[in-house]
């Protein structure tokens, strides 16, 4: 008699095959959204479309520097010159979330290089079409779109926030500290339909239940950084993904 055993999704192996966390209390319970049957919404800035001016799909905002292309990904800069930076997204806002009761996950992957990590603002996620304005104030200390689904920290802020915002009402929960100059981090949240797991380089570092759920507006893919001092800095993005239950 043969000993069958049967696999899914929440099966764990031990060498490759799942690259679902092992470390600590693994939340997420699946190796890819995509096989819960969920929508996979996924930008990686490398598929033929130029992003250096505004065109069908792409729209520049109000800052210095143009994005340009990098190594798997996007690049955006500033000049050197305080308050300069590039900024990003979508030129039609099309991301509806689902109810609050639907699970979602979102990661990203993101390199800031900086002489001074603390001195910037940076956003990378999903946001309402600003229709030309950034989404931060110009003193770099609030935000000021009125949906954001994704992570940034504004200028003088020694740790990154996971930001949900919704018809100008803000939650945020901090990751426990900024970014590494040069060094690239993971960055994820897991949603199970009443609390937010996030997760710094595949390990849960913050959890908060959801007070605050963007629902209100249509939102699209949208990065930026600027300089708070007057240094070079650059934000290397190589992907946005949005996992959404249906």
């Amino acid at each position: 008699m043969s000993n069958r055993v049967k696999h899914n999704a929440l099966h764990q192996y031990a060498v490759g095959l799942n690259n679902a966390p092992t470390g600590g209390p693994n939340l997420l319970p699946f190796p890819s959204p995509g096989l819960q049957g969920w929508k996979c919404l996924y930008q990686d800035f490398a598929h033929g479309v130029l992003w250096t001016g505004d065109n069908v799909e792409y729209e520049s905002t109000n800052l210095t520097g143009a994005p340009v292309v990098a190594a798997n990904g996007v690049s955006l800069a500033s000049t050197g010159t305080i308050n300069t930076g590039a900024h990003i997204q979508d030129t039609t806002a099309q991301v509806i979330m689902g109810a609050a009761t639907k699970k979602f996950y979102f990661e990203t992957s993101i390199t800031l290089t900086a002489a001074a990590v603390d001195d910037n603002e940076f956003f990378i996620g999903f946001a309402e079409d600003q229709s030309g304005a950034n989404h931060q104030a110009d003193d770099g200390l609030t935000w000021t779109a009125d949906e954001m689904l994704g992570f940034g920290k504004l200028d003088g802020a020694t740790e990154v926030d996971f930001i949900a915002r919704d018809d100008n009402v803000e939650q945020t929960i901090g990751i426990g500290g900024t970014m590494t100059t040069a060094v690239r981090a993971l960055l994820a949240c897991y949603y199970d339909g009443d609390k937010y797991y996030i997760y710094k380089d595949n390990v849960l570092v913050a959890e908060g239940t959801q007070q605050i759920y963007p629902v209100t507006a249509a939102m699209g893919v949208s990065a930026f950084v600027k300089t708070g001092a007057g240094a070079v800095q650059s934000l290397l993005v190589n992907y946005v993904a949005l996992y959404t239950e249906l």
